[in-house]
């Protein structure tokens, strides 16, 4: 007769990259050997039980091979205690592999609304994700997000761990560009003559350079949140109307004419992103919106 595993920590996954879902993923989940009765599963999950914190679902195993998954509520709720728990469970899963990047598992779990996914090699279930490492994974890509939005390279470690130079190092790759600017000196002696005959013209450069500076951080802050929290926007308007994509650039250089926010927010409101998060679980939705943010809030 087999009994609940507490499935053994997955080996090497130091040798994983740092994104990869083997450096989030738990290991002391319970498992349920296939050919048990419901008598049996009941009783060896009960005592196989180390806290308070009872799971929603475990895993139906043969041997380490994962088939499917089985409600708890269902199997405690059933009154045929001889049958197979073969015939209870749901073999139809969404499952990750431990090398899969984050980024990838991401937009599936925004997708499908889940808060329970198994992560197997070679149909081995090595490891599981559930809420709490499925609201850590969104919380990492909403960190990343927000990093590369600064214009900084993404950082492994927090950011009282880090050297002044590593974070200098994280920056220089982006500060690089704005060597670009130096060409406003050549533009400048280019139009020397006209001020010299206008002098007025002068204090308008600072305006000119502020201005696009605000137009750039606020146009990309939008279209980075957009393609965050629901696809690109800007795809949606080119593929399906040229002449509306014309319109989303034209208007990008004014961000007070309200143009792109205003296009943005009412994809929002007409149900664009609808399908962005489905109502599923209990914890997981909740934990994601704390993350992310709401919709029409966002």
């Amino acid at each position: 007769m087999s009994s609940i595993q507490l499935c053994a920590a997955h080996q090497a996954t130091s040798g994983f990259d740092g994104d990869a879902i083997a450096q989030y993923m738990r290991t002391d989940f319970i498992t349920l050997q296939e050919h048990l009765s419901v008598h049996e599963a009941c009783e060896h999950f009960i005592s196989q039980l180390a806290s308070d914190d009872i799971p929603g679902q475990v895993f139906v195993v043969a041997g380490k091979k994962l088939r499917g998954s089985l409600s708890v509520k269902k199997l405690l709720q059933e009154t045929d205690i001889n049958q197979s728990i073969r015939h209870l469970m749901d073999s139809c899963l969404f499952r990750v592999k431990p090398d899969d990047e984050r980024q990838q598992v991401i937009a599936e779990l925004s997708e499908r609304g889940l808060d329970l996914v198994p992560v197997v090699d070679k149909g081995e279930l090595v490891g599981c994700l559930m809420e709490k490492e499925i609201a850590h994974l969104l919380e990492d890509d909403v960190t990343e997000d927000a990093q590369l939005q600064g214009a900084t390279l993404p950082l492994e470690k927090p950011y009282l761990e880090i050297s002044p130079w590593t974070l200098w190092k994280k920056r220089s790759v982006w500060l690089l560009l704005f060597v670009a600017e130096a060409y406003t000196s050549s533009v400048l002696q280019h139009f020397e003559e006209a001020l010299e005959s206008a002098i007025a013209l002068a204090f308008f450069i600072p305006l000119l350079i502020g201005t696009g500076g605000n137009s750039g951080t606020q146009i990309t802050s939008t279209l980075v949140r957009s393609d965050g929290a629901g696809g690109s926007a800007t795809a949606r308007y080119g593929a399906g109307d040229p002449q509306r994509g014309i319109d989303l650039v034209s208007d990008c250089p004014d961000p007070g004419s309200g143009g792109l926010s205003a296009r943005l927010d009412d994809g929002d409101r007409h149900g664009n992103h609808a399908h962005r998060q489905p109502n599923a679980g209990v914890h997981y939705p909740v934990e994601r919106d704390c993350l992310l943010g709401h919709s029409d809030g966002a």
